[in-house]
């Protein structure tokens, strides 16, 4: 009944379904008709019936379900309370277990404990865990005894190495402390070498710059020298060829009348002139300008940037002006005067030491007229230079052809009117010109050095000359001390100062095999003067070898007669200044006079040079005179012309 009822509702419900998805505004109706049809029908009174039927045993299985419920409920709990108590038995039995474990395992690891304590405290891993079971506990004691061992070796070890470590350690101290120690010598060492080696660095730096001062500078007077000056000239000498416009001079300042206060005064106090004349040229010019000493009395300077010659003048004008006012050395008032020459960069030079060269040359231009003046260098002393360097060339060839020729001028005893030697004068036979006197070629032959080889070429000459008549002619003298004929050859400054001179001199006499006696050298008061307490020296030493000695042209230079009796000199020679020329002065015949009596006085000899005339002779013998020279007696000889005085024995 069930199954039909279920299977009228189903076909119920299928055709509600169709009836619903086919619904329009007619399905209504139809669907309410169907309900009803339904309804009415058997199986709907069916199921409700079976329905009501029904009702007590679905309550019956619902009051079964909830019994069901409450007894599934309390087998829930028992078992939740039977899980409990096994668990609360398994924490009994478990704890149980683990007491009784820990008995077996605590103590050996006690044992492990307290022996590590000890060891910690004690540092003796020599101790030992009692093995008590074989178990894993037994091994665990034996491992850590074997543990106990490895360490105590391995300590044993380090112990070792600690102690050569320590060993190490001490000698690395030792060696540290000599090291250190060696290193602090050392540092000294070197701090001292260091020091030591400044020292000799700035001695050396002072040294360097003294050399270089000196190099550059005068020694004297703290002015630029010649090198200095040339360096500066040369560096102006090119800026002007790059700039013609640019215009400079030189100028070249000699002092007239040094040589007369050194002599009187002495080297010190020439020095103290040199540098107040120093000191004045500094203050007179600008300081572009450039002063130097060349050395000696000769200044330079040099004058940049100027307009004109009248700049030059006004520089120059100004320094005379300077150089004149009077100075006073060792308490005494002193005068000087600056002969200066000019050299105008207008002129046009290449070369520096031309505008030195020709600055020099006007210089002498200046000093040769009678008041100290200035010159400026002009074409004209250009042609004098290259007549100048001709004439210097000629003299070259006329030493090397032999061209020179020995004249003789007698001199004669005022007493006795007879010969008792020669001069020897030097002539020039140049093959163009004729004979050409002393007076044209010596300055040039002196300036250029040539003077040395012409007077030993001479003194060998009359040397043998003289000895040669001396044993044609049989002379002998009546007076052992003198000689029967004398030659008296002038020595010039160049060759007085030659150091080889004695020697040449010695050999010359010892290769002619004349007597000394019978050589006699003259020398100027202004050779002698130069030379200082040298020439003093030098006649001592001549005067060794048995030669006279005479001063000639005395009375014209500037030899202090306070130290005439130093000088080892048997002769004085009156210059002819004193003596020739018709009108004589009187106060020349009374230097005359003076000089006579002064070599009286001093021991030695007097000749007269320059007697002309008979009224000169007689005032000559009137003054005991011993000897005389001059036209009166003969002008000078050739080599053929003496002999033949020799030989007739003449006599004035």
């Amino acid at each position: 009944m069930l199954n039909k009822s279920q299977q009228a509702a189903d076909e119920f419900y299928q055709s509600l379904i169709e009836l619903l998805n086919g619904f329009d505004s007619r399905s209504t109706d139809k669907t309410e008709a169907l309900i009803k049809e339904f309804t009415r029908g058997k199986e709907f009174t069916d199921i409700t019936s079976l329905a009501y039927r029904l009702t007590p045993y679905i309550k019956e299985a619902r009051e079964r379900e909830y019994i069901a419920i409450q007894a599934v409920q309390k087998s829930e709990s028992l078992r939740i309370q039977i899980l409990t108590v096994s668990m609360s038995i398994s924490v009994v039995i478990a704890i149980t277990l683990a007491v009784t474990t820990s008995r077996v395992i605590a103590q050996p690891i006690e044992t492990i404990t307290q022996v590590a304590k000890v060891i910690k405290r004690t540092s003796n891993f020599a101790l030992q865990v009692p093995v008590i079971t074989s178990d894993e506990i037994g091994l665990l004691s034996t491992s850590f005894n074997e543990l106990l061992q490895t360490v105590a070796e391995y300590i044993e070890k380090l112990s070792q190495n600690n102690q050569k470590l320590l060993a190490a350690e001490e000698a690395l101290k030792v060696s540290y402390t000599e090291l250190e120690a060696h290193v602090i010598e050392r540092t000294s060492q070197l701090a001292q070498a260091n020091q030591k080696l400044q020292v000799e660095v700035a001695e050396r730096k002072q040294a360097e710059l003294k050399l270089l001062h000196q190099a550059f500078y005068d020694a004297l007077t703290g002015l630029p020298n010649r090198s200095f000056f040339m360096n500066r000239l040369t560096h102006v000498v090119n800026y002007s060829q790059l700039r013609p416009d640019y215009m400079f001079a030189v100028l070249f300042i000699d002092l007239d009348d040094f040589k007369f206060i050194n002599d009187s005064l002495g080297h010190a106090y020439g020095d103290q002139l040199l540098l107040i004349v120093a000191q004045r040229i500094k203050d007179c010019l600008r300081t572009i300008d450039l002063p130097a000493r060349l050395g000696g009395d000769e200044f330079t300077v040099l004058l940049e940037g100027i307009s004109g010659v009248k700049d030059v003048i006004d520089v120059v004008e100004q320094l005379q002006e300077s150089l004149s006012r009077k100075i006073t050395l060792a308490g005494q008032e002193v005068f000087t005067k600056a002969s200066i020459g000019i050299a105008l960069s207008s002129t046009g030079y290449e070369q520096p030491e031309d505008l030195l060269r020709n600055a020099d040359l006007a210089m002498y231009q200046a000093k040769a007229k009678e008041n100290s003046s200035y010159q400026v260098f002009d074409s004209d002393m250009h042609v004098q230079v290259l007549v100048r360097l001709q004439l210097e060339t000629a003299l070259r060839q006329a030493i090397e052809r032999k061209e020179f020729q020995i004249y003789y001028q007698p001199i004669v005893s005022l007493a006795t009117g007879k010969l008792t030697g020669f001069e020897a004068l030097l002539r020039w036979l140049h093959p163009q010109k004729g004979i050409i006197s002393p007076e044209e070629f010596i300055s040039v032959a002196q300036e250029s050095g040539l003077i040395v080889k012409i007077d030993q070429w001479v003194l060998y000459e009359v040397c043998s000359q003289v000895k040669e008549w001396q044993e044609r002619f049989s002379l002998k003298s009546v007076n052992p001390r003198e000689s029967a004929l004398t030659i008296s050859v002038n020595l010039c400054n160049p060759q007085f100062s030659q150091s080889s001179l004695l020697s040449y001199v010695d050999q010359v006499l010892k290769r002619t095999k004349l007597d000394a006696q019978s050589l006699k050298l003259e020398i100027t008061e202004s050779v002698i003067m130069e030379n200082g307490d040298k020439a003093i020296l030098v006649l001592k030493e001549i005067r060794n070898l048995g030669i006279q000695l005479a001063i000639d042209d005395f009375g014209t230079g500037y030899s202090s007669l306070g130290r005439l009796h130093q000088f080892p000199i048997n002769e004085l020679k009156i210059d002819r200044t004193f003596v020739s020329g018709k009108n004589t002065s009187r106060v020349n015949l009374e230097i005359v006079e003076t000089i006579i009596i002064l070599s009286k006085k001093l021991g030695i000899s007097v000749t007269a040079e320059g007697i002309e005339t008979e009224e000169q002779l007689a005032f000559l013998k009137k003054m005991k005179c011993e000897y005389g020279q001059g036209y009166f007696f003969s002008k000078p000889l050739d080599k053929s012309a003496a002999e033949n005085l020799i030989a007739v024995g003449y006599q004035w």
